[in-house]
């Protein structure tokens, strides 16, 4: 059910280094439970972040990349279902999805969740000094670069950081 991905040199985390997302991602924590309609396999895991276009979601065995999903997000009373694709997968570790088909109530119900996440996040965090003088002393590019930015986004991943210290840090790592 697992694939991993291979990075080449000019991606990080499976992502573009300069690639910028249609939808702001916000720190979501949710039970999620998956179906892959084609083979019936169920599988169920923690959605760690999420937004109008896509989610993450912590699971011990996902999907294939390219593999067309059903999910339903359980938060409180509320849930949500749409039909997603599986857009990376990290083995033993979880997987990104894109939301392919939403339909319209349950659009209102991501859309609900979105505006209170929205209201919710701070400001941007900076990062503290001494993390700037550190970032600051690699040139872009770098093979300690691309370390330090994966670095970056399993610690965002892991919940050690928030998507808006991970950015801020990405940021400032790209600059």
């Amino acid at each position: 059910m697992l694939e991993s991905n291979k990075k080449s040199s000019n991606t990080v985390g499976g992502l573009a280094p300069h690639e910028r997302r249609a939808y702001p991602r916000y720190a979501f924590n949710a039970a999620v439970d998956i179906l892959d309609p084609r083979s019936g396999v169920r599988s169920n895991g923690l959605m760690t972040d999420i937004g109008g276009g896509g989610c993450y979601v912590n699971s011990s065995s996902p999907f294939l990349k390219g593999t067309e999903l059903k999910i339903r997000v359980m938060k409180g009373t509320a849930s949500f279902a749409a039909q997603a694709r599986v857009v990376y997968a990290s083995a033993g570790v979880g997987m990104g999805l894109v939301f392919t088909v939403i339909e319209t109530d349950q659009r209102r119900v991501l859309e609900r969740w979105l505006a209170e996440l929205h209201a919710d996040s701070p400001a941007e965090p900076q990062p503290a000094r001494e993390v700037k003088e550190y970032v600051g002393k690699f040139s872009p590019g770098s093979n300690q670069n691309h370390v330090l930015s994966e670095l970056i986004i399993t610690l965002v991943r892991n919940g050690a950081l928030t998507g808006a210290e991970g950015k801020a840090l990405q940021k400032l790592l790209h600059q």
